[in-house]
Parts: C-alpha cells; sequence; structure tokens
C-alpha cells in the first residue's frame, strides 16, 4: 500500500467496527458510518431511575476476562479504559421450580475460585454435575492437542467423553447457550473444538470484569482520532468502481473512498455489497444467525423463585423451551447500582414482564457456529491476500471462536494490518503477530 493517507470508510460500530475505525485512523482519513443515532457498541444503552438516583448501563451487559479475551483487554489498557473484577457466579434452576445448581467464586490471589454452594453440596444431582466438569477438565487440554474436534460436534464429544444428561441438558447446554445467544440446538451442533477451547483458556478461575464506565466511554476512546461520524446514516449500497469504491448514503449522496470495511454482520453486508465476487457471496451466506429479546426490567418473576437462589447470573430452565432464559441481576454485577429495587437484564424471557416493569427491549442476532462457518474463514484467509482488494470485512463473526468482543477485535486489527497500519508496542497478542 502506498504511503499516501488513504479515505477509509467503516460501516458499523460494534467493537470491530471500533477497532478498524481506531487503528486506521492513526494513519488514514476514517469515516465511520452507524446505522443508529448512537454508536452501535453503546446505542442500545438504558438510562433509568430506581429509588431517586439515576444509572445508566450497557445493554446488552458486556464483561471480559484477560484468558479468553487477551485482545480486548490490551486494547482498553492502551486507551485508559478502566474495568473492575465483578462476581459472576450463576444458579441453575426450573422455572417456577426449585435450585438444582449453583456455584459461588472466591476471589483469592487474583482469581475466581468457583465451588458449589451449600444447597448444590446437598443435591445428588448437582454434585453430579460438578463430578462431570471435572472429568471434562481432566481431559481436555489433551484432546485439544490429539483429536481433530473441529470435525466433531458438541453433543458427540460430550457423548464420548461419558458425561451424564443432567450434565449436558441442565447445565453444559444452557450455560453456553446463555454465552453464545443461541438455541439448544445449535449448541449441540457447535464444533467442539469452539466450545472445548473457551473452557480450557483457563476462564473457570479467571476474574469476569465489566468496564468500569460503560460502552460510553468505550466509544468515545475508540473515536477520538476518527475524521468524521456519520450517524443515524444507514449505508444503502457499496459498489467497486475501477479506482475507487462507490458508498451510498441514506439520502442517496454517493461517497467515494479508497477502501470500505464492513464491520457489520455478515447478512448486512450481504444486503450492501453490490457487486460481491463469487468467493465474496459464498463467504457471507455462510454465516446464519438466530435472534433473540432482551429485556431489561424489574420484574422478579424472571428471576429464581426464592430470593435466597438469586445469583449474579441466573438460568432459568422451561420444558420444551428451545433455549434457556438467563437473567442478570444487576444490582450483584454494578457496584454503582444501590438501591434496594432489584434490576434485571433478561436474555430469551420466557414469560412477559409486568407492564410497569420493563426499563427497555430490543432483539439482537448472533451469528451461529457451525462446520460451515469454520470452513468459511479460511477463505476469508485467501480474500485477505488477494492484490489490490478495497473491499474487507471484519466482526463478531469473522474470526475463530465464540462471535464475542475479541474476535471482533482480533478480526479489525488484521484489516487494519492489510491497510498499512501498526499498533503501538505491546498492544498485539501472538495471534494478531502471527497474522
Amino acid at each position: 500500500m502506498t504511503a499516501k493517507p488513504q479515505r477509509i470508510a467503516v460501516v458499523g460500530s460494534g467493537i470491530g467496527g471500533l477497532v478498524a475505525a481506531w487503528i486506521t485512523s492513526r494513519r488514514h482519513h476514517v469515516t465511520l458510518y452507524e446505522a443508529h443515532p448512537a454508536l452501535g457498541m453503546d446505542a442500545f444503552a438504558a438510562t433509568y431511575e430506581s429509588d431517586g438516583k439515576t444509572y445508566r448501563t450497557d445493554v446488552p451487559m458486556r464483561v471480559f476476562f484477560d484468558a479468553y479475551y487477551p485482545q480486548i483487554s490490551r486494547l482498553y489498557k492502551t486507551l485508559g479504559i478502566q474495568s473492575d473484577p465483578i462476581n459472576y457466579a450463576a444458579s441453575f434452576t426450573k422455572m417456577y421450580g426449585d435450585l438444582y445448581f449453583q456455584y459461588r467464586n472466591l476471589n483469592m490471589l487474583g482469581m475466581a475460585v468457583p465451588f458449589l454452594s451449600l444447597p448444590g453440596l446437598l443435591s445428588s444431582e448437582s454434585r453430579r454435575i460438578g463430578l462431570d466438569f471435572l472429568k471434562l477438565v481432566r481431559r481436555m487440554t489433551k484432546d485439544l492437542e490429539t483429536k481433530d474436534l473441529d470435525h466433531v460436534t458438541l453433543e458427540e464429544y460430550l457423548a464420548e467423553v461419558g458425561v451424564s444428561r443432567a450434565f449436558c441438558d441442565k447445565f453444559l447446554y444452557p450455560a453456553y447457550a446463555g454465552i453464545c445467544t443461541c438455541s439448544y440446538q445449535s449448541m449441540r451442533q457447535f464444533p467442539a473444538s469452539i466450545v472445548i477451547e473457551y473452557l480450557n483458556s483457563g476462564i473457570v478461575t479467571t476474574n469476569v470484569r465489566r468496564v468500569r464506565y460503560g460502552t460510553k466511554d468505550v466509544v468515545a476512546r475508540f473515536t477520538e482520532h476518527v475524521k468524521e461520524l456519520k450517524l443515524s446514516n444507514p449505508v444503502q449500497g457499496v459498489r467497486r468502481r475501477e479506482d475507487h469504491v462507490e458508498l451510498v448514503e441514506v439520502d442517496g449522496t454517493l461517497a467515494q473512498y479508497d477502501h470500505v470495511v464492513f464491520a457489520t454482520q455478515a447478512n448486512q453486508a450481504d444486503k450492501i455489497l453490490a457487486d460481491q465476487s463469487p468467493a465474496e457471496r459464498a463467504f457471507l451466506k455462510a454465516f446464519h444467525y438466530e435472534s433473540f429479546p432482551v429485556v431489561m426490567h424489574t420484574d422478579t418473576r424472571l428471576a429464581p423463585r426464592v430470593k435466597a437462589y438469586w445469583s449474579p447470573v441466573n438460568y432459568l430452565l422451561k420444558e420444551g423451551s428451545d433455549a434457556p432464559m438467563a437473567t442478570i441481576w444487576l444490582n450483584a454485577c454494578h457496584e454503582r447500582m444501590g438501591g434496594n429495587t432489584p434490576i434485571f437484564q433478561t436474555w430469551n424471557p420466557l414469560i412477559d414482564p409486568l407492564d410497569g416493569t420493563v426499563i427497555s427491549q430490543m432483539r439482537f442476532e448472533r451469528p451461529r457456529v457451525d462446520h460451515g462457518s469454520l470452513q468459511a474463514l479460511k477463505s476469508l484467509d485467501t480474500m485477505m491476500a488477494e492484490p489490490d482488494r478495497r473491499v474487507w470485512f471484519c466482526g463478531s463473526y469473522a474470526h475463530r471462536g465464540i462471535p464475542l468482543l475479541e474476535s471482533g477485535a482480533v478480526s479489525a486489527i488484521r484489516v487494519g494490518k492489510k491497510l498499512g497500519c501498526s499498533l503501538p508496542a505491546g498492544v498485539e497478542t501472538e495471534e494478531t503477530l502471527a497474522g
């Protein structure tokens, strides 16, 4: 790439777009497009009053931990984004029923050591789940090294390990369906390697963290040097010309750029990019999405029925449902969220909150990981190496792993490096240094 600064459009301002805009704006003239009135990562944050005080919280709630998010951790530290450890212990109950599994965390020497709560110790089913977890942990490192788990589903792998149905159906599938925001069926078909890599990263004893001042602080720091922010401007089309890329803005304005970086979902890029090559079309269509609601509310019926069972994260299971309900008790996760009124954020509510209890509600899509999407990532590597490429793709779907903040950041850094940009010393992880 020429040393001359380029005009670059970044479409979408989730974490992938923010990181892409930050790294490229260090060298180039960057315009960041966002369909919503606020930058994407902060677009759904909710402000509300409780017990006479005003609070603001991220929706969805975003957490990270150094073990699985090394690139995010380094970026946040470089930009001065402060974070705090939080209690992220979990309970598992039947809808309208009793607690059957719960663990708490003991913080010591910078680690969060999980242990079964007293009700769990008294339950034979809970002890079975705990023993099966240890059984899985004992062999997963060796299995990752010696087995091709990319081509084995999670369901197949767990059957091979020989864990109980209670462990699968009442603990692992619900927990990971909540983490991956997907259905039980999608979770069963997940490549086993992706889930086991996540478990094997050290998350069991790593402190979960949240950004101290929320996503408002994150988006401000990442976009500090971006030349133009175009909010409420859903891009209508992108097409390559002989010596530039043409972008159609929401009002029909034609803008010209040297490069366009798609930091949207794959299914959104598929609708916008007008002149897709066969390889691009196959790549973008390889990713499938699931949509689930997230509601912020004060309705205790969406938490375990006995308050003593409440944990920071609560999984509630209902027979016949295609996914669990996951309710975060925000007061327990957010040190500045005081007051006597319980505030919750619920993914996939299995019952509707009562009238008057809803603070905000929306739907989010998340890419589903399967063998096809893993294979598609190999074609992305090939496309990224093409000479004279002017259209680029990044986002949580565009990197191997559970589609979370880390995947979006790593994929964006790779695009930035292809555009001739470098990062400050010490920011890159071994993964991004390796290309």
